[in-house]
């Protein structure tokens, strides 16, 4: 302020009103408003005050140009030129803040972005949305998914061949690979626990061809792992197991949360996956008379199953155009 008013009062003493210098402390005002802090309201109203009263006095105070310049084409040249400098400079000010905002903005917008993502990579839209909402409850009951859970063999056998580096290098590429599938197949990965995958498919409001997105995601996921090969041990193989059921699904605590499932069905399919023999997808009886139309397996019997006792389990197969026809085909068993 005092160098807009010092610029400005001191050519009007010498110039005079008819100048028209004094035109630009109209920009004093508009600049100290623009340039002042977020909660600054004493300073604005300072500054305004100041502004208007310095713009109302001047042309009374200083009256006429000097007799030299008063009534010439110099007089007259000052004033067209102060009031278009006016102009041209606040128009300046404000669009070089226009254009600041406009970049705050677009920041804040690709923040919000980078934001967005993030949390989606750690919980599924709805919930997501939810918790933005401040929803106190983010728990629900799902009445149908299927479940899946992913092993690689031999991990303490691969953690001990490899150094920690390399070991972790492999999960990670091995599991950015399901990753993609689960984008790809419309499945929800839930968690990564060690060398396990775990994902879900159903949550979404389309969820009816659940067991077939789930089934097609161990098939998919066994023949990436195929693809695999460690050298000093060989190819990567992995155990598979799929049940299918509710579901209670939501986020607890307040510090490092993260999206789980919670019930029986999750119990079980963690067994099939123990209880599954390497490169093997066992899925429940449930799964595959749901399936059988369209898929091919293989009966593997009753297995006593923690927690369930006997149970009956399949191991699948493949679509039943491409199953092995050197396999014992029981896609119509029921049980």
């Amino acid at each position: 302020m005092a160098v807009g008013l010092a610029n400005t009062l001191v050519p009007a003493l010498f110039l005079g009103a008819g100048s028209g210098v004094y035109l630009f402390v109209v920009l004093i005002p508009m600049i100290g408003v623009l340039l002042s802090g977020p909660n600054d309201v004493l300073m604005r109203v300072f500054v305004l005050g100041v502004g208007v009263l310095a713009f109302a006095t001047m042309p009374i105070v200083f009256v006429n140009a000097p007799p030299v310049l008063d009534g010439t084409g110099a007089q007259k040249f000052l004033f067209a030129s102060s009031a278009i400098g006016v102009a041209l400079f606040g128009s300046f000010f404000a669009l070089y803040y226009r254009w600041l905002v406009d970049q705050a903005e677009s920041d804040l917008a690709a923040a919000n972005a980078r934001s967005e993502r993030l949390l989606l990579n750690v919980l599924p839209q709805p919930i997501a949305e939810r918790l933005k909402a401040e929803e106190s409850s983010l728990a629900e009951r799902i009445d149908e998914v299927t479940v899946l859970f992913v092993d690689l063999v031999d991990s303490t056998v691969l953690g001990e061949l490899l150094s920690a580096d390399e070991w972790v290098a492999l999960l990670d590429e091995v599991f950015t690979s399901f990753d993609d599938l689960t984008d790809e197949l419309g499945l929800e990965k839930v968690a990564t626990i060690g060398d396990s995958y775990f994902a879900v498919a159903g949550l979404d409001s389309d969820g009816s061809d659940h067991m077939k997105r789930a089934v097609d995601m161990a098939l998919a996921m066994r023949q990436e792992i195929a693809g695999w090969e460690v050298a000093g041990y060989g190819p990567l193989t992995a155990r598979f197991g799929l049940a299918s059921g509710p579901v209670v699904a939501g986020v607890i605590g307040k510090r490092k949360f993260r999206y789980d499932l919670w019930g029986d069905t999750v119990n079980t399919a963690s067994r099939m996956e123990s209880l599954s023999e390497p490169g093997m997808i066992q899925v429940t009886a449930h799964i595959q008379r749901s399936l059988a139309d369209r898929y091919s397996f293989q009966a593997r019997g009753h297995i006593l199953v923690k927690g369930k006792g006997p149970m009956e389990t399949f191991y699948l197969l493949g679509p039943r155009s491409n199953a092995d026809t050197g396999l014992t085909e029981t896609a119509g068993m029921t049980g």
